[in-house]
C-alpha cells in the first residue's frame, strides 16, 4: 500500500482508503495478517475491498516495483535515463505500476500479478494480446487442482463492434459479453449461432442507469459551470429528452425509461425515484430554460449564454459496453436543438475520454451509473461525488477525500457527504439502509446525473463446449466481471472447438 498512500505517487487518494482523519494506516502483523486502521468506524470496508476499486492492497508487488522507487533504489536515476517516456522516477514508477482500472496496467507484461493469467505482451502494442497461466495463482479447486483450468487467453484488438460480430459468426470467439451483447445484435447472432457453434448466457448487468447524461459540474468554463449547476437547467434537459424514443430506436424496446435510481429488483426500489422528471415535455423544458435567463437566441435559434455567445456543450462519447452511446448522443443533440441548446458530439476512445474527464476538462459525456442494486452501498457515485470515477464532479470528489484539495462543493453537496457517513460509520444493516435511502432521495432529487434508460440485463455468447461458466453472470457497479469466475471455466474435450 506504500504506493497508494504515497503523496508523491498518489496525490489524490481513493475514498475507500481515507476518512476524515486521513489515509488508512496499514501495518503488517504477520506473514498472513495485515491490519487496516481508520480513525473512525468504517462499516463497509470489507465490502469495498471485494469490489473493483478495492484492488490497491494486492496489485503492487514490492519485490518488483521497489527498483523504480527512489526510497528503495538509490540508483533509480539510471532506470529513468534508460526510459524515454519517463522524466523522473515518479513518471517511471507510474509507467511500470499503472492503476488496474486504466489501460496502463495492461501495458507492462513484466509486472507480477495474482491474476489467474499473466499477459505476455503489452496491450495496445500488438493486434493480439496473449496471456498465459500464472503459476503463482492462489486458487485451487475442491480436489486441490491448481487453477485456472485453461492454459491461455487471447484478445484480438479490432477497430469496431461490427468486426467483433463477424468473429462471432465465424466461431472465433469462445466467451464474450461486452460490446457484443447489445439488443440490436441479438437477431443476427441468433441466425448465425449454428455456424459459429455458440449459445447464449445472461448477464445480470443492472445499473442505476445503463445510459445517462453526465454534465461536468466542475466545468473550468465559468459561464458553462454557472448554467449546468442550476437545478432548473438539469431539470429542463431531463424533460427535453424523449426516453421512449431512445429505448425504441436504439435499444429496440429492451430497456426501461428512467431517472438514475435503483432497479425494481432492489429491495429499496421506489417508483417515484425512477420516474422523477422523466416526462417528455419540451414546452416545460423551454419554460425552464427561459426562466434561468437563457431566453435570448441567435439567428439559428440557439440560446445565448449570459456572455452573449451561443451556449454550447461538447459531449465526449465512446462506444463502450455495447450500449451504443454514440447513437444515443446523436439523438440527444436533436432533442437539445429542439429547445434551443447546442450540443456538439465528439467521438473519443475510452482511455482518452477518461483522461480528459478525470481532469474535469470536459463539458459532458454519456456513460452509465451504478447503484441499481445493493452495489449502491459501496458505489453510490451517481448519488454523491464519491469514488475514483466521478467524472461528473471530479473536483468535488477530490475535496470529499481531502478538503484541502479539489473544489469545495456547495452546502447541498456537503450534506450528501454527511448523510453517507451514516452508511459507512455503522455496522448495523438497518442504520446503513436508512442512511442510504436518505442519500438516494436527496441525490436523485438534485438530478446530479440525468438517467435515461435502465436495462434488465444483457447477454453474452459462449462456444458450445465451454463449461462451468456462470449463467446468469452477476455484475453490479464496480464488480468487474467475468474475472471472478473465469478460472473455473474449461473446454469439454480439452480444447477449443474447430
Amino acid at each position: 500500500m506504500d504506493d497508494a498512500l504515497d503523496e508523491r505517487l498518489t496525490p489524490s487518494k481513493h475514498a475507500n482508503f481515507v476518512d476524515s482523519g486521513g489515509p488508512v494506516q496499514v501495518t503488517k502483523k504477520g506473514d498472513f495478517t495485515v491490519e487496516f486502521k481508520f480513525s473512525e468506524p468504517n462499516g463497509l470496508f470489507l465490502q469495498a475491498l471485494v469490489y473493483g476499486f478495492g484492488y490497491p492492497p494486492v496489485v503492487y508487488p514490492k519485490h518488483y516495483l521497489s527498483q523504480f522507487h527512489t526510497d528503495h533504489n538509490p540508483d533509480v536515476q539510471a532506470l529513468v535515463d534508460a526510459e524515454p517516456a519517463a522524466a523522473d522516477w515518479i513518471a517511471l514508477f507510474n509507467l511500470k505500476a499503472g492503476p488496474m482500472h486504466t489501460p496502463s496496467f495492461w501495458q507492462n507484461p513484466d509486472r507480477p500479478t495474482l491474476h489467474a493469467w499473466k499477459t505476455k505482451n503489452a496491450y495496445g502494442s500488438v493486434d493480439r494480446v496473449v496471456a498465459e497461466r500464472n503459476p503463482y495463482f492462489w486458487k485451487v479447486d475442491e480436489e486441490g487442482n491448481q487453477l485456472p483450468y485453461i492454459d491461455g487467453l487471447t484478445w484480438d484488438q479490432v477497430e469496431d463492434a461490427e468486426s467483433i460480430l463477424l468473429k462471432a459468426f465465424n466461431g472465433e470467439i469462445d466467451y464474450m459479453a461486452r460490446h457484443i451483447g447489445r439488443p440490436v445484435n441479438l437477431a443476427a447472432l441468433t441466425d448465425n449461432k449454428e455456424r459459429g457453434k455458440y449459445g447464449f448466457f445472461q448477464v445480470g448487468d443492472i445499473p442505476g442507469s445503463q445510459t445517462a447524461i453526465l454534465l461536468n459540474l466542475n466545468n473550468p468554463d465559468p459561464v458553462k459551470n454557472e448554467i449546468v449547476n442550476q437545478f432548473d437547467f438539469r431539470r429542463a434537459l431531463s424533460h427535453a429528452v424523449d426516453r421512449e424514443e431512445i429505448n425504441d430506436l436504439v435499444y429496440l424496446g429492451a430497456g426501461r425509461p428512467v431517472q438514475t435510481a435503483p432497479h425494481p429488483n432492489a429491495s429499496f426500489y421506489k417508483e417515484e425515484w425512477a420516474t422523477r422528471y422523466t416526462e417528455f415535455d419540451p414546452d416545460l423544458a423551454n419554460e425552464l430554460l427561459d426562466g434561468i435567463g437563457l431566453d435570448q437566441r441567435d439567428g439559428d435559434g440557439y440560446r445565448l449564454g449570459p456572455d452573449g455567445n451561443r451556449f454550447t456543450l461538447v459531449f465526449l462519447v465512446a462506444d463502450v459496453f455495447g450500449w451504443q452511446y454514440p447513437d444515443v448522443a446523436e439523438l440527444l443533440a436533436g432533442y437539445a436543438k429542439d429547445v434551443g441548446l447546442d450540443f456538439q458530439i465528439r467521438a473519443s476512445d475510452r482511455s482518452r475520454l477518461q483522461e480528459i474527464a478525470s481532469a474535469a476538462e470536459h463539458d459532458a459525456y454519456v456513460w452509465n451509473c451504478p447503484g441499481g442494486l445493493n452495489d449502491a452501498y459501496v458505489n453510490p457515485f451517481c448519488y454523491l461525488p464519491r469514488g475514483g470515477a466521478v467524472y461528473w464532479a471530479p473536483k468535488w470528489a477530490e475535496w470529499g477525500v481531502d478538503n484541502t484539495k479539489g473544489i469545495e462543493p456547495p452546502d447541498n453537496i456537503k450534506e450528501l457527504f454527511e448523510i453517507y457517513k451514516g452508511v459507512t460509520s455503522s455496522g448495523d444493516p438497518a442504520q446503513q439502509e436508512a442512511a442510504l435511502l436518505e442519500l438516494i432521495e436527496k441525490g436523485n432529487g438534485l438530478l446530479l446525473t440525468i438517467g435515461l434508460i435502465q436495462s434488465n440485463g444483457a447477454f453474452g455468447i459462449v462456444r458450445n463446449n465451454v463449461r462451468n461458466y456462470v449463467d446468469p453472470m452477476p455484475i453490479a457497479g464496480q464488480l468487474w466481471t467475468p474475472a471472478p469466475y473465469t478460472a473455473l471455466v474449461y473446454f469439454e474435450g480439452g480444447a477449443n472447438l474447430p
